[in-house]
């Protein structure tokens, strides 16, 4: 005699096969919702086998954010750098970006002496964070507000790349240089002055 559950109702059915048109006396559905109970066990355990490994990985995800500031391989950003911010819920705590800025920039300090995260914005964590979650920060519209105030000079800085960089961005031919142009859209962007940040050198 073999037993049949219900998979509506739960209902216990003994028999020694169920015919076609076979009905549940608890609810009323067919044959087809009918499964040997000797199936449903297997299925429970195999579901309870899942629940425990979901457990322990959800246990120990947990257990290592319990312990971030011990674990943490991230390079620290102050949340008032004025360049760069990480969204924490696409970070994966690779040390990808700790590394660049150790090994790559060479940026490497005590934090227990300085307090505060060193930065000097030059992106490459950005650059090489493979989840994307560390983003620019932008200040143009700050920029812009104070420019149309027309209360203060407004001075651009570029980086003596950009001069070539900029122009293949906008279609102009590899390689060309469109200082030129690049002044003169400043400018009318509305600033006073534009100067290569090799003037800087210049001075020193």
């Amino acid at each position: 005699m073999a037993k049949y559950k219900c998979n509506t109702c739960n209902h216990i059915e003994e028999a020694d096969f169920l015919i076609d048109e076979y009905v549940c006396p608890m609810c009323g559905a067919l044959k087809d919702k009918m499964i040997l109970l000797e199936d449903c066990i297997i299925q429970d355990d195999i579901d309870a086998i899942i629940c425990s490994v979901i457990e322990d990985s959800t246990a120990d995800i947990n257990e290592r954010i319990i312990n971030d500031v011990i674990e943490d391989k991230r390079v620290r950003i102050d949340p008032h750098n004025p360049s760069i911010a990480r969204i924490s819920e696409k970070c994966i705590n690779c040390g990808q970006c700790k590394k660049t800025c150790e090994k790559t920039v060479n940026i490497s300090y005590d934090l227990n002496v300085c307090k505060n995260p060193i930065c000097i914005g030059c992106g490459q964590c950005i650059l090489n964070c493979p989840t994307g979650a560390l983003v620019p920060k932008y200040s143009y519209k700050e920029v812009k507000e104070i420019m149309d105030a027309n209360e203060k000079i407004v001075i651009a800085l570029t980086s003596p790349a950009i001069r070539v960089s900029i122009g293949e961005h906008f279609g102009i031919k590899p390689g060309e240089n469109v200082e030129g142009k690049l002044v003169t859209s400043l400018k009318k962007l509305g600033f006073d002055y534009v100067f290569v940040t090799a003037f800087g050198a210049d001075l020193t």
